[in-house]
C-alpha cells in the first residue's frame, strides 16, 4: 500500500508540473459524466435525450470528508474543534477506480468504479493516508465520506424516498449500495438539488458503495431491476412494475380455522384479492410468536389450514407483523432473565448501592431527555407511564418519577417487573432505560445484536410453512438511531430470510435502501370516521403525492368497522358519538385511493365487525372501485377531477359496467349528527336525485314525496329517489318528509 501511495503522489506531483490535467470521464450507454483532475462535477448527460443533469456554474467537489474535529496534529493547533469537511483537490482515474486526494488532509482514498452498461457504481475501497518526514504525525480518523456529490438541476418532480429528479423525458437517481450508505438530496437555495451519497465511522466507511443511475424516465424501473439483481439487493423495481396499484386487500385480526370461510366470503365480496392475517390473529406475542393454543390448538398447522384454505379460494395470503422489537409479554423479557439484546435509550451508572426494597434508585447523571414528556390533554398520555421501564443486572424495575436536579434519582420503583426478581445491586452496577415503544407493549432489539436476525429466522419460518407472500412491516421506525441505517438495516435482515416468497410490502417507516425492500407506500393507522375526509385531503394525498414522485402506490388505509353510535375517544382527549363506518365513506377513500393509483382496504378486528348493519352495502362499494381499478377505465381527466378533496362520487350501482363505469357526484345533506337517516344529493341524467340509508338498522325506510314522476330504486340497504325537479328543491321536500317524520 506504501508503494501504491508513493507512486500516486508521483502522479500528482508530475501532473502539478506539466499542467496537464485530465478530466475523468464515466460513459456507458445510458450515460456521460465527467469530472476534472480537480474533483469537481463538470458535466451529467444522458445520451438518449441528450440532456444535461448538472446544474451551470456550480463547482461542487464531487467527494469530501469530513470529522468532527480536526484530527491533524498541525490542523487542530491552527483550526476551532468544531466539524470540518475536506474537500477533494485531486483525482486521477486508474483501472477500475479512481485515486483522490482531500485538501487540507493526507488522506487518499482509493474508489472502485463499475461502468455497468446502464449504471454506474462507486464504492470506498480503502482510505489511505501520505506521512511526510516532518512533524508528529499518524493516521487521523475519518468520521463522515461523501462518496457522491452532485448539484442537479431539479426536474418537474423530486422523489425524495428513491432520491430521483425526473421529468417526462430523463430521470437520475443516487441510490445506496446497502444499508451502510446514505443516499439523500439536500434543497439549494438556487433551486437546485445536491445529491449527496456517504458514510459515517459509526456505522461503516470502506467497503460502502452507491450507484448513480441516468437514464430515460420510461426506461427508469427496468434499469433500477438491473441494479438490484446486480448488488443483490431486494427486488423493489421489479415489484413495482408488476403489482402496480393492485394491491388493495382484506385485513383481518380475528381469521380462526373455525370461521376462515367467512372472512374470505366477506373478502370477495368486497371485490378483494388478497387476505392478510394480522399475527394477532394466531399469536400470543411477538418475538417467540408463540401460538394462542385457545383459537390454534394445533399451532402452525392450524395456521397453514387457514393459509391453504385462502390460497384454495384463489386468493393470495398475507401477513402483517411487527419484527424488530418484542412485546412485554414475551419470554425475552418474561423469563426472570431479560434479554440483554433489547436496546436500551441511555445508561447511567449508580450513584448509591440499592437494596431489594429501596424504591429510590439515585443516579451518577442527569435522566433528562431519556423520553418525550406526553401531551397532557392527549388521549394517549395515561399509558405513557408504562415506558418508564429500566434494567439492572437481571431485574426490570418501573418506576413512577424522574427527577432531573441533583441528587438525580428515580422515585416510586416498583421492583421485580415483568417477572424478574428485586436484587441488591452494588454502586458500581449500571443502569439501563430501556427503549419501550409508544404504544408501549414492546421493547425495541438492539440492531448491533444478533436478536434481530433470531427473530427474523422465526418469522420467516412461519411465512415460508404458510406460504404468506405479501406483508405489512409494521412499527418500521421502532429501531435505535441512526435511523437513515437502521430502518432499512432491520427491514433487510427480515426481507432476506423471507426470500422468494415477497411478492409486494408495504411498511411504517423507510429510508432510502428500503425502496428494494418494500414496494408499496405506508399505511396511516385510522382516523373517526367522521375525520376521514378532512384526513384525506391532509395527510393521504400528500403522501400519495410524495410516493409517486418515487414510483411508489401508497396506501389510502384499511377503514376498521366501528358500529354507529358507540362512543369513541378522538385524539385529542374528547368523546363524540361515532357515525360508524358507512357506504360513504368506502366510496371517497376507495375513489380517491384509484385516482393517487393507490390502494385502500378494509379491517376486520372482530367477527361482529360482519354484522354491521350496512355491510353489505359497504363491501359492494368496495368491489365495484375494485372492479373499476382492474379495468383501468377511466380516463386521466377524470382520474385528476377525482383527487379533488373537496368533491366526492358514487358508482352508479345499477347496470353497473367496470369497462364504462358511471360516477356520479354527490354531497352530503343530513350532517354526522343526524340520526337515524344518512343522505346525499345528485344530479344524473337531468334528473335530481337523493341516496339515503339508515346508520343503525338493519332496514331503510321507503321515504315517499308527493308528486308525480318520482322514481325509486333500491339497492342492498341503500334507497334512491329521483324526480323532475331542481336539486334544491328536492332536497327540500326530502327534509320536510324527514322533519315531519312520516315514513314507512
Amino acid at each position: 500500500m506504501k508503494s501504491t501511495v508513493c507512486m500516486l503522489f508521483g502522479v500528482f506531483v508530475a501532473l502539478a508540473c506539466t499542467g496537464r490535467a485530465a478530466d475523468v470521464v464515466l460513459e456507458n450507454q445510458e450515460m456521460r459524466l465527467v469530472l476534472d483532475a480537480a474533483g469537481y462535477a463538470k458535466s451529467l448527460v444522458v445520451k438518449k435525450t441528450g440532456s444535461e443533469c448538472l446544474l451551470p456554474g456550480v463547482r461542487m467537489p464531487f467527494m469530501t470528508l469530513a470529522q468532527n474535529r480536526p484530527y491533524d496534529n498541525e490542523n487542530f493547533l491552527t483550526y476551532p474543534a468544531k466539524p470540518t469537511t475536506y474537500p477533494a483537490n485531486r483525482i486521477v482515474q486508474g483501472q477500475g477506480e479512481l485515486l483522490v486526494e482531500f485538501e487540507g488532509t493526507a488522506d487518499v482514498a482509493h474508489i472502485g468504479v463499475r461502468v455497468a452498461t446502464n449504471y454506474v457504481g462507486f464504492v470506498l475501497k480503502t482510505l489511505d493516508f501520505k506521512i511526510a518526514d516532518y512533524g508528529l504525525k499518524r493516521k487521523t480518523e475519518t468520521d463522515a465520506f461523501a462518496l457522491v456529490r452532485l448539484p442537479m438541476r431539479r426536474r418537474g418532480h423530486f422523489g425524495s424516498w428513491l432520491n430521483v429528479t425526473w421529468d417526462d423525458d430523463s430521470a437520475v437517481a443516487l441510490l445506496a449500495d446497502s444499508p451502510a450508505c446514505r443516499a439523500d438530496a439536500f434543497a439549494r437555495e438556487d433551486g437546485g438539488l445536491e445529491f449527496y451519497a456517504g458514510m459515517e465511522n459509526r456505522v461503516k466507511l470502506e467497503g460502502v458503495g452507491a450507484v448513480l443511475v441516468a437514464t430515460e424516465t420510461r426506461r427508469l424501473l427496468p434499469v433500477l431491476a438491473d441494479v438490484e439483481r446486480d448488488y443483490d439487493m431486494p427486488n423493489g423495481a421489479t415489484a413495482r412494475m408488476e403489482v402496480g396499484d393492485s394491491a388493495s386487500f382484506y385485513w383481518t385480526t380475528c381469521i380462526t380455522p373455525q370461521n376462515v370461510d367467512r372472512h374470505i366470503a366477506a373478502c370477495r365480496a368486497g371485490g378483494f384479492r388478497s387476505l392478510q392475517i394480522y399475527y394477532m390473529a394466531f399469536a400470543a406475542n411477538c418475538g417467540h410468536y408463540d401460538f394462542k393454543t385457545s383459537v390454534y390448538p394445533n399451532g402452525l398447522a392450524d395456521l397453514k389450514a387457514v393459509t391453504d384454505r385462502i390460497r384454495a379460494a384463489g386468493l393470495e395470503a398475507g401477513l402483517h407483523f411487527h419484527y424488530n422489537k418484542v412485546s412485554t409479554n414475551d419470554a425475552y423479557v418474561t423469563s426472570g432473565v431479560p434479554d440483554p439484546r433489547l436496546a436500551s435509550l441511555r445508561q447511567l451508572l449508580l450513584a448509591r448501592p440499592l437494596d431489594e426494597k429501596d424504591t429510590t434508585i439515585y443516579l451518577q447523571g442527569n435522566p433528562a431527555g431519556i423520553l418525550v414528556q406526553p401531551v397532557k390533554s392527549s388521549s394517549l398520555a395515561g399509558r405513557e407511564s408504562s415506558r418508564n421501564l429500566v434494567q439492572i443486572g437481571k431485574e426490570l424495575i418501573r418506576y413512577r418519577r424522574a427527577v432531573f436536579t441533583p441528587p438525580y434519582r428515580l422515585e416510586g420503583c416498583q421492583r421485580g417487573a415483568l417477572g424478574s426478581t428485586a436484587a441488591a445491586h452494588t454502586q458500581e452496577e449500571r443502569f439501563r432505560h430501556l427503549d419501550v415503544d409508544d404504544w408501549p407493549l414492546f421493547i425495541r432489539v438492539d440492531q448491533d445484536t444478533d436478536l434481530q436476525d433470531e427473530i427474523a429466522e422465526r418469522l420467516a419460518g412461519i411465512i415460508r410453512s404458510c406460504g404468506f407472500t405479501f406483508y405489512h412491516y409494521d412499527g418500521a421506525e421502532d429501531v435505535p438511531e441512526p435511523y437513515w441505517y437502521n430502518v432499512p438495516r432491520a427491514q433487510v435482515r427480515l426481507r432476506r430470510k423471507i426470500g422468494d416468497m415477497q411478492r409486494w410490502a408495504r411498511t411504517a417507516a423507510f429510508s432510502n435502501y428500503s425502496w428494494h425492500a418494500i414496494s408499496h407506500g405506508c399505511g396511516f393507522d385510522m382516523f373517526p370516521h367522521e375525520r376521514v375526509r378532512a384526513a384525506v385531503g391532509r395527510y393521504w394525498a400528500k403522501k400519495a403525492l410524495e410516493l409517486g414522485e418515487s414510483f411508489t402506490t401508497t396506501d389510502f388505509g384499511s377503514l376498521d368497522v366501528q358500529y354507529p353510535d358507540n362512543i369513541r375517544t378522538y385524539a385529542d382527549g374528547t368523546k363524540h358519538r361515532t357515525t360508524g363506518m358507512q357506504p360513504d365513506h368506502a366510496e371517497f377513500t376507495f375513489s380517491k385511493s384509484l385516482a393517487w393509483r393507490g390502494c385502500a382496504g378494509i379491517r376486520i378486528y372482530r367477527d361482529k365487525d360482519l354484522e354491521h348493519p350496512r355491510i353489505d352495502d359497504i363491501l359492494a362499494v368496495m368491489h365495484r372501485w375494485e372492479d373499476i381499478r382492474r379495468a383501468k377505465s377511466l380516463s386521466p381527466e377524470v382520474l385528476d377531477k377525482l383527487k379533488d378533496v373537496n368533491r366526492e362520487w358514487f358508482v352508479w350501482p345499477f347496470d353497473f359496467d367496470a369497462a364504462k363505469p358511471v360516477l356520479v357526484e354527490y354531497r352530503q345533506i343530513t350532517s354526522d349528527e343526524e340520526r337515524p337517516i344518512r343522505a346525499f344529493s345528485y344530479v344524473r341524467e337531468g334528473r335530481a336525485g337523493i341516496v339515503y340509508w339508515r346508520l343503525n338498522g338493519a332496514e331503510t325506510p321507503e321515504i315517499t314525496l308527493p308528486g308525480k314522476d318520482v322514481r325509486t330504486f333500491v339497492d342492498r340497504g341503500r334507497r334512491f329517489m329521483e324526480a323532475t325537479m331542481s336539486e334544491s328543491d328536492l332536497v327540500a321536500a326530502f327534509r320536510g318528509q324527514l322533519a315531519s317524520g312520516e315514513t314507512r
